[in-house]
């Protein structure tokens, strides 16, 4: 959701109605396709979507110029949007094995469409009685499915796992439901969806739990980057201003990637630095001046007292926070 809750005269911007805060207010639909191995986060196209119910229409479109196809683009059903959005990004070299989204795209004709692209999508999908699937030779929506059959018992990470169709005219496709145990409702539970039926549950489970990233994308935009903090009214100072923002995060997603932090390795870092821990700092600094000691100890030339006059002379030029700790040491 991009909003422009107080805003009368932003081009195109429409009333919407915003889920996380359960009313309507005045913005556009923010759609963002994105692409991510798990680790990082790129977004690669978007979309900011108007509605029926617009604030400010704008006056005139010339459909030659980018510009024109962005505002005929925004007046579209988002869903279309969402094949339009996956089309340019395929045409630009982008490749993907799976296409992730949630419940507002799922559909048996959303997964008929990706299959037509070469592609496997992994989705939540809506509890709605309207929205059908062929199993056990008839229409069933995924409640009563669920209803009738067998569920798994124990902790098991899913309850049930079925393989049905998804109609769409004369054709199908298979796909996979994973019924998963919802934490937030202990009696509830969650859908998901593939149209791959080689993967396991737990791959599937797997799968859709790094679209969490995008969750994370917005939140780091509009807390960190100023996302829907332009002010302008035009449709293309907006668009821009996202585009600006995005192009910002992908910058700090690729710096962050090439940075190599040694805390990375995990259990192994501490492995490695455990003797650091076992010894206070000014055992640290002691431990030093007998390896200095020793590396001169066979060097005839130096008496004790030279050494020790060098030894001095190097603990003066110490910063006076070392020289107090060595004075502990000592």
């Amino acid at each position: 959701m991009y909003e422009r809750a107080s805003a009368k005269h932003v081009e195109l911007a429409a009333f919407q109605f915003d889920h996380a805060k359960h009313k309507h207010t005045r913005g556009f639909r923010f759609l963002q396709l994105g692409w991510s191995d798990g680790n990082t986060f790129l977004p690669v196209n978007f979309s900011l979507l108007s509605g029926k119910n617009q604030v400010c229409s704008p006056k005139s479109i010339d459909g030659r110029t980018l510009s024109g196809k962005r505002k005929i683009q925004a007046q579209r059903k988002a869903t279309n949007v969402v094949l339009e959005l996956l089309s340019s990004a395929l045409s630009q070299g982008v490749n993907a094995s799976y296409v992730l989204f949630d419940s507002w795209f799922s559909s048996p004709k959303m997964f008929h469409q990706l299959r037509e692209m070469g592609l496997h999508g992994v989705a939540m999908v809506k509890r709605s009685k309207k929205v059908y699937y062929q199993f056990n030779g008839g229409l069933m929506d995924v409640k009563t499915i669920f209803n009738t059959q067998k569920k798994r018992r124990g902790r098991s990470r899913y309850l049930l796992s079925v393989l049905v169709e998804a109609v769409d005219g004369e054709t199908s496709v298979p796909v996979k439901l994973v019924y998963i145990r919802n934490r937030n409702k202990r009696n509830d539970y969650l859908v998901l969806a593939t149209t791959d039926t080689r993967l396991s549950e737990d791959e599937v489970i797997q799968l859709y739990g790094k679209r969490w990233s995008i969750e994370v994308y917005f939140k780091m935009c509009k807390q960190y980057l100023r996302l829907a903090k332009y002010q302008g009214l035009s449709y293309d100072g907006i668009f821009a201003h996202t585009a600006l923002v995005a192009i910002g995060y992908s910058i700090l997603a690729v710096q962050h990637r090439e940075q190599v932090d040694d805390r990375t390795l995990g259990e192994l870092f501490y492995l490695m630095v455990d003797e650091l821990t076992d010894i206070t700092f000014a055992e640290a600094i002691q431990q030093l001046i007998d390896l200095f000691k020793e590396a001169f100890k066979d060097e005839y030339i130096l008496c004790e007292e030279v050494l020790n006059t060098i030894i001095e002379q190097f603990l003066k030029k110490l910063p006076v926070s070392y020289q107090k700790h060595l004075i502990k040491a000592a």
